[in-house]
């Protein structure tokens, strides 16, 4: 990775900070980060191989970790330190980043792999990715000819798009009718579940033009409840469990 690749990554997303994360600290080319646009944003490099994540992680609780969309963009910049450093070593590195940025929507990441990765295992660690709720996720290599491409995955389209110019590509112009889940219960007049889930309230119409104006289809998880109490009671169970 260059200088003039990252000056464009910068160019496109103009993030307010970059939070550089790497697995190996011989991994990271300090230079490019020192020049050209570079200078112009506040960047913090994290070691992995220096970052111990526990159950008690106050020393972590940074904006960049804390809303990371609103502060940061990730270049996680990833060297195998061994033959054994396989696709799994990055999906813990991907819930360790859950982890710790527990909020969502999840940051931009831009995955940097110096090292040759095959393009079956590009395309495992980007629905991955997905499976862990990170939209814009997108891996930067070296392709089979040996130049220097963006891969990301589309999970409404569920096409893998390869690109020398696009980093984070819009994937919501178009989500193909993706089902929004959405918890309802029967709380009459907003929301009234009738016999066979039929749906109906003012509430559910809110709920169909939304859906209906973004491209989205609706996906209602019924939550019978006699009262506001008891769903509350049970929301703020589930809250506590997790």
């Amino acid at each position: 990775m260059n200088f003039k690749t990252v000056n464009k990554i910068v160019k496109e997303v103009k993030p307010y900070q970059l939070t550089i994360i790497v697995n190996d600290a011989a991994a990271l080319n300090r230079k490019v980060f020192k020049d050209g646009t570079m200078n112009q944003i506040p960047a913090v490099m994290i070691d992995l191989q220096d970052m111990e994540i526990t159950n008690d992680n106050r020393s972590l609780s940074m904006p960049f970790f804390l809303n990371p969309r609103q502060t940061s963009v990730y270049f996680i910049i990833i060297k195998r330190t061994s033959p054994d450093f396989q696709v799994d070593k990055i999906f813990d590195l991907m819930h360790d980043l859950v982890q710790i940025s527990p909020k969502q929507p999840r940051p931009k990441s831009l995955l940097i792999l110096l090292d040759q990765w095959s393009k079956k295992e590009s395309k495992v660690i980007l629905k991955y990715a997905w499976s862990l709720k990170f939209l814009d996720f997108t891996i930067l290599k070296q392709n089979e000819s040996n130049r220097t491409v963006f891969i990301n995955y589309n999970p409404f389209t569920k096409r893998y798009l390869e690109s020398t110019k696009k980093v984070f590509p819009d994937k919501l112009i178009d989500v193909k009718k993706y089902p929004l889940t959405f918890p309802v219960f029967n709380l009459a007049p907003y929301v009234t579940i009738g016999r066979d889930n039929n749906t109906s309230g003012i509430q559910f119409d809110y709920i169909k033009l939304i859906t209906e104006a973004m491209g989205f289809s609706e996906n209602l998880v019924m939550e019978r409840h006699y009262n506001t109490e008891e769903l509350f009671e049970n929301i703020f169970k589930k809250t506590g469990e997790k």
